[in-house]
């Protein structure tokens, strides 16, 4: 008898944790970036790049960044963005600044360097090469 009563809240446990589990989709498992790190432009589709031209991205591991580069007027300045990586889909990253620009590339890393490719115009590129501290 004891056996009758203790089977039934056994079944009801075994249902209840499988009924319960979550199922994980791979869209919510964390994605590391090979972007993650700071980053100098050397080149962009004119040639080398100037040194009053050369800028700036560094991107966190936490969807943060700063983009640092010469404003307009000649002075030293950074924005900060947000920045997600769909290379896991097909190797484009969205920057969004905090006045609500948006920058997207196609991007590849070769030999160490990250290459930036304008989303609309594959002509227009961006080489950069690792900054180490």
């Amino acid at each position: 008898m004891k056996a009758k009563t203790l089977l039934f809240p056994l079944i009801m446990m075994l249902f209840m944790s499988v009924s319960f589990t979550s199922c994980i989709d791979d869209d919510d498992e964390p994605y590391y970036s090979p972007l993650v790190g700071s980053w100098e432009l050397l080149e962009d589709s004119y040639g080398i790049v100037p040194q009053y031209e050369i800028n700036y991205f560094h991107f966190y591991s936490d969807g943060r960044g700063v983009y640092e580069a010469y404003d307009n007027h000649g002075y030293w300045c950074n924005w900060k963005y947000w920045w997600t990586d769909y290379g896991r889909y097909d190797n484009t990253v969205e920057i969004e600044f905090q006045d609500g620009t948006t920058w997207t590339y196609y991007w590849e890393i070769n030999r160490g360097y990250l290459y930036l490719y304008d989303y609309w115009d594959d002509r227009i590129y961006y080489i950069y090469r690792p900054m180490y501290y």
